[in-house]
């Protein structure tokens, strides 16, 4: 809203000005007053006494100061102190001498001072002074008779000055308020000033820059987007180098530990001393750990860039469920602790992606073991009109009211207690996942009583018939399909294709252990020749070679008709491209892959093989 010119304050932006025409007043004056004072003692320098030179040295303060507040940007004080230590000079010096026009005339020049220094309200503040001044020398001069006679009349006439310089002043601020707030709607009103004149021609020009600014803003966000994938880019390219670089070892190690404590065969059939057990178990589940929270660093990373995807179909609640409940068992760590399962029978198959329903249940189981001591963890499933309602229970140590609101935030679990261990990433990526879905993740808690997590998933209606087969998903649960031993006149021959020479080392100890011929190589490029000349019973692929993608040479294999006919258990942590393992013939083997499972996949594949043969 526009002030009225009366309430715009104009002071501040003139203090440029002003400052300048104090520098010229002090400066004049100076010089005045020098010429003044060498005047003065050349004439009259016999006459002079102490208290002559009194006015000159208030005079030469005064400007001292001045000139000082004005380098410091005091205009204001500097002002003030200039006009009231001239009126002083020239009253002191009016107390000396005998009153004279000139005297007079000097004390008029405050007011204009005043008029340029000062707020035009002040003029009046420094003519009451010089009035002061000027009746005051004059009564100490020469007495009543001689202020009455000498001092009034230049009283009258100073009043009447400084009323015509506040009357200019006024006029002349009013001027100057109006010329800003002109200045100000000007500046306000820019775009409607362009605007006048040939309507048409500014409309057109006012379109030209609108076209030009959204072309450059298109440009700009373009950039943006740019940078913003390159950045997405080289994180997601990053965090899979780094998953692959700390995978490789951590498969080795879960590898041999699980070998050592569950295939004595392997090593001569010499099992592990009892006491070396704990150990090779801990070894074991802190690999495990670190897998899992690479996983869930993954998840995160992807989840966050938008780029993790689903792979929703018609699935049975009730054998995730008690998967679930049996991989959970060995989490207990002899905890007093029974899991128990509340389904009822003829559940209907819910539209959802299996492997991350999976996930969401086994962070929530895990989490319930780690705070239950004692008691009890319940996993119930609960029918609902368009969905079914999963819950896990449990009797633990429960949420306090205030840490609720907070419980699925990343990093949550870390901060407020590190008692228990973990990261506080589970739940944020299990809350996601549910989200994903189309459902959500809830708690209720009471504390000493325990918690109740609770998500919904979509009932399949069409249940789709003639879904496209899935890949295997090789894991402690798939059930294993036997082979006869007499079934070949040679050991089957594995050929394993793998660029770390521990995992390949560790793969082929395994295979050999369980009666297979292995040959091994860590190219893709030969992979391809050697499957074509040995036509082995099953190809154990690497998703990530030096020389070419594994998944590449799954496509150049499955393309060569003499070589699409072969099993192939691809051996990744892409859980993305899974689905491109759903073709006859193709297994999904994650890493890091375990004696049990990789042993299992060759079965399985060679059992499949022979029956088709």
């Amino acid at each position: 809203m526009d002030l009225p010119l009366s309430k715009i304050d104009i002071h501040e932006d003139l203090l440029d000005d002003r400052r300048q025409y104090l520098g010229w007043m002090l400066l004049g004056t100076w010089l005045t007053a020098q010429c003044a004072f060498v005047w003065q003692w050349n004439n009259h320098s016999a006459l002079f006494s102490d208290l002559d030179i009194v006015p000159w040295v208030i005079l030469a303060a005064t400007l001292m100061i001045s000139f000082l507040l004005r380098q410091k940007n005091h205009i204001q004080v500097g002002g003030w102190v200039f006009i009231v230590g001239y009126i002083a000079t020239v009253g002191f010096h009016l107390c000396l001498n005998a009153p004279q026009i000139g005297h007079f005339v000097l004390l008029l020049l405050p007011i204009g001072f005043a008029a340029v220094l000062l707020r035009d309200e002040d003029i009046s503040t420094v003519a009451i002074l010089v009035v002061i001044a000027m009746l005051g020398a004059t009564l100490i001069n020469g007495g009543l008779s001689l202020m009455m006679s000498t001092a009034v009349l230049p009283a009258i006439v100073i009043g009447i000055t400084a009323m015509f310089f506040y009357v200019k002043a006024n006029t002349v601020m009013d001027t100057v308020r109006w010329a800003l707030d002109v200045k100000v709607k000007d500046e306000r009103r820019a775009e409607a000033f362009f605007k006048q004149g040939e309507e048409l021609k500014e409309a057109n020009l006012h379109n030209l820059k609108v076209n030009s600014a959204l072309e450059q803003m298109n440009a700009d966000l373009a950039e943006a987007n740019r940078k913003t994938e390159e950045i997405s880019k080289a994180k997601s390219v990053f965090l899979s180098n780094i998953s692959h670089e700390l995978r490789t070892p951590l498969n080795v190690i879960i590898g041999y530990s699980s070998s050592l404590l569950n295939m004595p065969q392997m090593f001569q059939n010499v099992p592990v001393p009892e006491a070396h057990r704990p150990y090779l178990e801990l070894i074991e589940a802190n690999g495990h750990y670190l897998v899992g929270l690479i996983n869930d660093i993954l998840d995160l990373s992807k989840i966050a860039a938008g780029k993790f995807e689903l792979h929703q179909a018609s699935t049975d609640l009730s054998e995730i469920c008690r998967g679930v409940m049996q991989t959970s068992l060995g989490l207990l760590k002899g905890k007093p602790i029974q899991i128990r399962l509340d389904i009822p029978e003829h559940l209907p198959p819910v539209w959802a992606d299996a492997t991350r329903v999976r996930q969401v249940l086994l962070n929530l189981l895990s989490n319930a073991v780690k705070f239950t001591n004692s008691g009890s963890i319940t996993i119930r499933v609960e029918p609902m009109a368009e969905t079914l309602k999963v819950s896990v229970i449990d009797t633990g140590i429960g949420i306090p009211p205030a840490a609720l609101a907070s419980i699925f935030d990343r990093f949550e679990q870390a901060k407020q207690d590190k008692s228990y261990g973990g990261t506080g990433l589970g739940l944020d990526i299990s809350k996601q996942l549910c989200q994903m879905h189309g459902g959500d993740l809830t708690v209720e808690s009471e504390v000493g009583k325990g918690s109740i997590f609770s998500f919904t998933l979509t009932i399949d209606h069409a249940a789709v018939a003639n879904a496209q087969p899935q890949a295997e998903m090789i894991s402690d649960e798939v059930k294993v399909f036997s082979t006869e031993a007499d079934s070949y006149d040679a050991p089957p021959m594995v050929l394993v294709v793998e660029d770390d020479d521990g995992t390949r080392q560790l793969l082929r100890e395994v295979l050999e252990s369980g009666g297979y011929y292995v040959t091994e190589t860590n190219s893709g490029a030969q992979a391809i020749e050697l499957a074509y000349a040995l036509m082995p019973a099953l190809v154990i692929l690497d998703a990530q070679l030096p020389d070419m993608n594994g998944w590449d040479v799954l496509a150049e294999l499955k393309a060569n008709p003499d070589t699409s006919i072969l099993p192939i258990a691809m051996c990744t942590v892409d859980e993305d491209r899974r689905t491109e393992t759903d073709a006859s013939g193709v297994y999904y083997v994650p890493k890091p892959v375990t004696a049990q499972q990789l042993l299992r996949c060759a079965e399985q594949a060679l059992s499949v093989s022979t029956v088709t043969e």
